[in-house]
Order: structure tokens, then sequence, then C-alpha cells
């Protein structure tokens, strides 16, 4: 990965605090077009569900969120310290803690998920089954799936790291080259830059150009 252009003098710190995410299944529309036919509404919880580990995933029914917000139940209650956590342990020999951002792929059949205890999931949206979860290190603020689906981009601010994950969901396959795929973002500070943790990872549509904001102010763009 190159860095395309590095702005930061004057720009903001952006912080997205994204606690909730949408799955539409779509019927075929007019022309085309696909309109919504049911859509859910996927809750992350940060409360821990075992000793220092776990937190709740909610899954509600769309329809039945908006018609009464206040009466609506989760359809589906995932207690990430069970099934999720076992996983992701024999694959990362530590345990899930702290569900943060939750995004879904193009096709809205993968949902990934990012853990403060440096985990990002992938699950399969209509099983709830867990298909990989790799390990970014310390922590993982975000992994940003790119339209193209043949990549995700995580942020790992702890130890100032930005990291490109290979995506393949037909075949359920999910790498990356710690040699090649890892960006050490800390050699890039300096009096312009005094912290440059990345915090939101973001593509464009065409998933060529990665856009990552900085704790300390500022914004790289890769390509």
């Amino acid at each position: 990965m190159k860095i395309n252009d590095l702005v930061s003098r004057g720009l903001p710190l952006l912080i997205l605090a994204i606690a909730a995410s949408t799955l539409v299944w779509a019927g075929v529309g007019i022309g085309g077009i696909a309109p919504a036919s049911a859509y859910e509404v996927w809750l992350t919880d940060q409360s821990d569900t075992a000793k220092e580990s776990g937190g709740f995933l909610y899954i509600y029914d769309g329809a039945a969120l908006a018609a009464n917000p206040a009466a609506a139940k989760p359809a589906v209650t995932i207690d990430l310290s069970g099934e999720i956590n076992k996983f992701c342990e024999e694959a990362t020999k530590k345990p899930v803690r702290r569900p943060h951002m939750l995004f879904f792929n193009k096709n809205q059949d993968h949902a990934i998920l990012s853990f403060l205890s440096g985990h990002v999931l992938f699950m399969d949206a209509q099983t709830r089954k867990p298909e990989a979860c790799l390990s970014m290190g310390k922590n993982v603020h975000a992994a940003w799936p790119t339209p193209d689906q043949k990549m995700a981009i995580a942020a790992n601010i702890a130890e100032k790291k930005f990291i490109r994950i290979w995506t393949d969901y037909a075949a359920n396959k999910f790498t990356f080259d710690p040699q090649k795929d890892v960006v050490n973002l800390a050699a890039l500070e300096s009096g312009e830059i005094p912290d440059a943790s990345p915090i939101c990872p973001i593509t464009e549509s065409s998933s060529r150009y990665a856009f990552v904001t900085l704790r300390g102010g500022g914004l790289l763009v890769f390509d």
C-alpha cells in the first residue's frame, strides 16, 4: 500500500461510533430496482458477558423496531462469549471482548464485526454463524469492507497500524500477510502529524483509494 496524499493542517478529527448496522433483504422491483421487502437492525452491546470477555449482538426485525421502538424486542440475541468466543479463541488463542463497529459487505451476505480485543470477525449474515476470525493485534477500532468485495481495511489504534485483509466471500477465505498488508503509521509521525493512530478507515466507490482519519487530527489517503 502507498500513501497517496496527506492532509493534516486544519482538518478536525473525525470519530465515528457505529453501534448499529442495517441488513436489507431485497425483492425484485420494477425496472430492476429492488425495494426493501424486509430488513434487520444489528446492535452491539460492549458489556462483558464472561470474565473480561464477550458482549452481546442484538438483531431486531426492522419493521417491528420502526413501528414501536420502545416495545421492540430482539428477534435474535447472541452472547458473544459463547460459540463466537470459542471459534475466535481456537483461531487466535485469545478471547473476544467489547464488540464495536459493525458493517456488511456489498452483497449483504456477510457481517464484519470489530472488537476491542483486536479481533475481526466475519459472519454469515443469514445463518449468523462465524466463518473467520482474525487478530489485528492489541485492538481494532473498525474493519471496513470495500465495495468491490476484495478487501476489508482495518484500523488498529493501540499499535498505530493500518491493515489490509483480503476477502473472498464466496469461498469464505479471509487472509492478510503481516509483511505486505500492514502499514506502521507511527513511522509517519512528525510535527505536523503528532499522533498517527488510525480511527476510521473508509473507501470511495471504486475501492481504489482508502481514507483513514487520525487521532491526532488529519487524514491519510492510501492507494
